[in-house]
């Protein structure tokens, strides 16, 4: 993936680069990394972060880690979907939590939120009525991971669910698009209930 950061571009601009990338890889006009057979905790050590990088030269330090607790030996003590659903229910909780102390008080404000935390680049891609689509760039959880078969950004999808439930109504976080399945982006289907 190449994004160019030139310090001078908003978010805006790097999300409208990010969609082409994103659009292309759904169409299937640009192809997703081929999956890994093998891999160990040091393979997630390498974030692929060009703008979130660029605003904080301790960037990897955060995001290393950040991935040293999230790929640690939980998965292997309790199971992966037990992690899942632990790192899922903390992320929740975190948009609950920031929502109900105001400090998210808007989608935009959500976005601003996981920029300044170094969480990732959120993007609203699509709203209806009783489902929302979700798009997470530089995510801290996978951005610049191999492919590993599956998708792994249950704290992402975790803190929009808790976030959008409070803003606009009970919601849960499905990914289907993640680094962790060759994609450069999480996606996430958000639906309402």
């Amino acid at each position: 993936m190449v994004i160019t950061v030139t310090g001078t571009e908003d978010i805006q601009e790097i999300i409208r680069k990010y969609r082409e990338i994103t659009e292309k890889e759904m169409r299937g006009e640009r192809p997703i990394r081929p999956r890994v057979e093998k891999y160990t905790t040091v393979d997630f050590l390498n974030p692929a972060r060009p703008y979130l990088g660029s605003q904080n030269k301790d960037d990897t330090k955060y995001v290393v880690n950040f991935r040293l607790v999230r790929w640690s030996e939980l998965e292997r003590i309790v199971g992966i979907q037990a992690s899942n659903v632990l790192w899922y229910n903390a992320g929740k909780r975190l948009g609950e939590l920031v929502t109900e102390k105001g400090l998210i008080k808007s989608l935009d404000d959500l976005i601003s939120f996981a920029v300044n935390q170094r969480i990732g680049i959120v993007d609203i891609v699509k709203e209806s009525t009783n489902k929302a689509r979700v798009h997470v760039y530089e995510c801290i959880s996978c951005s610049g991971i191999p492919n590993i078969g599956r998708p792994v950004c249950y704290f992402e999808g975790g803190l929009v669910a808790g976030v959008l439930s409070k803003l606009i109504g009970k919601c849960k976080a499905v990914e289907t698009h993640c680094w962790g399945m060759g994609y450069s982006f999480c996606g996430f289907d958000i639906i309402f209930y």
